[in-house]
């Protein structure tokens, strides 16, 4: 009989993912709020339902990187900043 291997027990990269999940979220919708718009004026200069964007800001969607990066750039954020930030997360 072959042995079984043991999954690791530590959750710590997913929790950190999480984290930087809902950062990056808080970040995106800061921004939107700063300059004063709405989710739909947003998703529609994006060519995407305002549902998209309500998703990513709630946390029930994950952003993904590319989508992040047309985001900050339309909401004004320097991706590089931001990338620092969020990569401390980690």
């Amino acid at each position: 009989m072959a042995k079984k291997t043991k999954r690791p027990t530590k959750k710590t990269p997913r929790k950190n993912m999480a984290r930087c999940q809902k950062a990056a979220a808080k970040m995106l919708r800061e921004a939107r709020l700063a300059l004063d718009l709405n989710q739909e004026d947003v998703a529609q200069r994006l060519k995407h339902h305002h549902s998209w964007l309500v998703d990513i800001e709630s946390g029930r969607r994950c952003v993904r990187l590319c989508e992040f990066l047309v985001l900050a750039k339309a909401l004004g954020i320097d991706p590089a900043v931001a990338g620092r930030e969020l990569a401390a997360l980690v």
